[in-house]
């Protein structure tokens, strides 16, 4: 059963490629729930990541060429019903500073554009990922975490 928006906690979530990935894909451990966030926040990132890692999937013979098609239309039917935030300046500055645990590029791109998301709406935001260092980073800095 899904949890509902009480145990969920926030009603706003950034979502990384991790979790868009394997909802499109119907892979085991998906995020349960993932329909009753109200706000769905993705950087711009997210649509390039899905659609790579898809690509990947059918050159390496785990996706037909129109399976394929069917997930990129599923990621694009996904981003359509979230905020997509660009990678700004200001999110790049934010990235490339110093942060309490290592994190890869563009797991600080997304958390970075998650705070800054967070700080300028004033609403808390949970970060959904299966992503356990990008877990650990957003755990370090006060968000909920879903998905791990």
């Amino acid at each position: 059963m899904a949890p509902s928006r009480q145990e969920l906690g926030t009603l706003n979530a950034y979502f990384d490629a991790s979790v868009i990935l394997r909802i499109v894909n119907g892979e085991p451990g998906r995020l349960a729930g993932w329909g009753e966030f109200v706000t769905r926040v993705c950087s711009e990132l997210v649509e390039v990541e899905c659609k790579r890692a898809l690509e990947r999937m059918r050159h390496n013979g785990v996706l037909t060429i129109n399976e394929e098609a069917e997930r990129r239309e599923a990621v694009d039917a996904f981003l359509d019903t979230a905020e997509i935030q660009s990678v700004t300046k200001a999110v790049l500055r934010r990235a490339a500073g110093p942060m309490p645990l290592v994190l890869g590029t563009l797991d600080a791109v997304h958390l970075s554009t998650a705070m800054i998301w967070q700080e300028s709406r004033g609403e808390s935001l949970a970060m959904a990922t299966h992503d356990k260092a990008l877990a650990r980073a957003a755990r370090a800095y006060g968000l909920e975490v879903v998905g791990i």
